[in-house]
């Protein structure tokens, strides 16, 4: 007898918000992005221009962070600091 075991991961795309109160710039608050998870190496990650409004611009403070791809629109900020790892292969600025 033959079994198979498939797993299916779709890419998904999320929105940076920055506007969970208290934890406004958190990468790893869920509810700072658009379908309420924390983007993985299947997510497909736009960070906004929110200087102009109440929100605030994303931070990774620590941890390794693996994502699809990152399309910062233009004037987004993204800080990544220095006990943090988001690698920036895939780019579109």
């Amino acid at each position: 007898m033959l079994s198979f075991n498939y797993s299916l991961t779709a890419q998904t795309s999320t929105t940076w918000k920055g506007c969970a109160p208290g934890q406004q710039t958190n990468w790893n608050c869920p509810k700072n992005w658009s379908n309420q998870k924390v983007p993985d190496e299947f997510s497909n990650l736009v960070i906004l221009d929110v200087s102009t409004t109440i929100l605030a611009a994303p931070a990774v403070k620590n941890g390794r962070f693996e994502v699809n791809s990152t399309q910062l629109q233009s004037n987004a900020k993204l800080t990544i600091e220095r006990d943090a790892f988001l690698p920036m292969q895939h780019v579109n600025a």
